[in-house]
């Protein structure tokens, strides 16, 4: 029997990327290992990071399962999983029916990927720029920086006004407002515990 290499699982998926039953069936099988669902191909890409991108929540799923490491970056756009499936993950079936990459994403967060993860941009950031309110809503549910400036000093309000999200801009207010209360509200049952004088 033919060695199986730490890139065998890759050469695999990129050989015919729509054949996620193929995929998800090695995956799951014993000769795949750990190594080979981390494994960088010297391009920045792992096997997670191009599932992501092509939107395969089944595939993304059954990596995770079988211990993808969900923060692993591709170092040519410095972008983990979360942030290609947010980008990228606008891909239609064969009928022309679009994938919902909310899947993915929903997958990715429940995982524990570095929500925060900031380099030339952040996943809040990409949201914001894209117009993905729903993804806006999702990520806006969980601790996240919302004060990334991308290179061009470019915040997520930036974009969200750039593009007239009103829904967006209500979202990210609100959690302003929440965070700044949370923030006095400790502050102020302190405050009012000390002894009168």
């Amino acid at each position: 029997m033919e060695e199986l290499g730490e890139d065998t699982l890759f050469e695999v998926y990129m050989a015919n990327t729509k054949d996620d039953i193929g995929a998800i069936k090695f995956i799951n099988s014993p000769e795949c290992t750990v190594e080979m669902v981390n494994y960088d191909n010297g391009d920045g890409w792992c096997p997670l990071n191009l599932a992501a991108r092509l939107n395969r929540h089944e595939v993304v799923d059954a990596l995770i399962k079988k211990g993808a490491d969900v923060n692993q970056v591709s170092w040519d756009s410095s972008m983990n999983a979360l942030m290609y499936a947010i980008c990228d993950g606008d891909y239609y079936e064969q009928d022309g029916s679009k994938l919902d990459n909310l899947k993915t994403i929903e997958l990715l967060v429940n995982a524990g990927t570095n929500l925060n993860f900031e380099d030339r941009t952040s996943a809040f950031l990409l949201a914001c720029e894209l117009n993905k309110t729903e993804v806006i809503a999702l990520l806006l549910a969980h601790k996240i920086n919302i004060d990334f400036k991308d290179e061009d000093g470019n915040t997520s309000m930036t974009f969200l006004r750039e593009r007239n999200n009103n829904e967006g801009i209500r979202l990210v207010e609100n959690y302003m407002l929440k965070e700044s209360l949370q923030k006095e509200l400790p502050n102020e049952l302190s405050e009012s515990k000390k002894p009168k004088m």
